[in-house]
Formats: C-alpha cells, structure tokens, sequence
C-alpha cells in the first residue's frame, strides 16, 4: 500500500471511531427517551454498520462500549475513547 494510501486510510479510520464513541454516547444517553427514538433507530443502525467495519464484521463488543458511554462522564470524542 503506498504510504499515501495508508495515511489517509488511518485519518478516515480515526474519524470513524471518534463517530462511534460520539454516536454510542448519543444512544446510551437516549435510550429511555421517546422523543429521540426515531432519530436513534438510525444513529444505531448506522453505528452498528460503521463499528461491524472497524471491527472485522463484528459486533460483539458494541452493546458493552453503548453501556460504558452510559456511565461515563467523558465528552464524546475525548482522548479515553479509543477502543
């Protein structure tokens, strides 16, 4: 792979997890609100796509990193977020 290549694969792979944390935070801290629940049908069905990518087409790890976003007092995007 040119190095190239490879740099902005790592940009758009770094980007793509910060999405992730920011969008499991977004899910854990709307679950048990009604007026979110269309909007975090679809952060949750992209996420869960976005997180299979980065995760080899797996999934498992994703309901435990949506629970920790919950209690967690970390902004999304902050630099405890790399999983």
């Amino acid at each position: 792979m040119k190095p190239e290549v490879k740099a902005v694969l790592d940009e758009v792979n770094k980007q793509a997890d910060a999405v992730i944390q920011c969008w499991a935070k977004f899910v854990a801290l709307t679950q048990d609100k009604k007026e979110w629940e269309a909007t975090r049908g679809q952060v949750e069905k992209v996420l869960t796509e976005l997180y299979s990518f980065r995760h080899n087409g797996s999934t498992e790890g994703l309901k435990e990193l949506i629970e920790r976003s919950r209690n967690s007092n970390a902004a999304p995007g902050s630099s405890s977020a790399s999983q």
